[in-house]
């Protein structure tokens, strides 16, 4: 599967654009500010287990690679799922909202051509 593809999947999760299953049905795409100076650019306070890279835990968003950027937004998309689930759907709000900013981090930093060389990209 492509990057391209991966991360089409990722929005379709969390912003409701098409896909299998993603967002809740009925819900509006979200929008979110990475850009606001309190709450665009988020801690990362924890570190999905099924990460295999270093540790960024205590560094800004911004301050990410972009393969864990796109790692965290799908951890939080399949959570924010699971809550909807499972009568947590309160709480699968923060969730949605943090995945969208890691995805729109991680879009950003590409955009600027910040490519992850620990991407399972071929370089050559």
């Amino acid at each position: 599967m492509s990057i391209e593809d991966r991360l089409a999947a990722l929005e379709a999760a969390v912003f409701g654009k098409g896909g299998k299953s993603g967002a809740r049905k009925g819900s509006k795409p979200l929008a979110v500010n990475i850009d606001d100076p309190k709450w665009g650019d988020p801690e990362i306070k924890y570190v999905p287990k099924k990460w295999d890279g270093p540790s960024p835990a205590g560094q800004r968003m911004s301050q990410c690679s972009v393969r864990f950027l796109d790692f965290l937004a799908g951890e939080l998309a399949r959570s924010a799922n699971w809550k909807d689930n499972n009568g947590k759907a309160e709480h699968a709000e923060w969730d949605r909202r943090d995945a969208a900013k890691a995805l729109a981090w991680a879009e950003r930093k590409r955009s600027q051509g910040e490519a992850s060389l620990d991407d399972d990209t071929d370089l050559f």
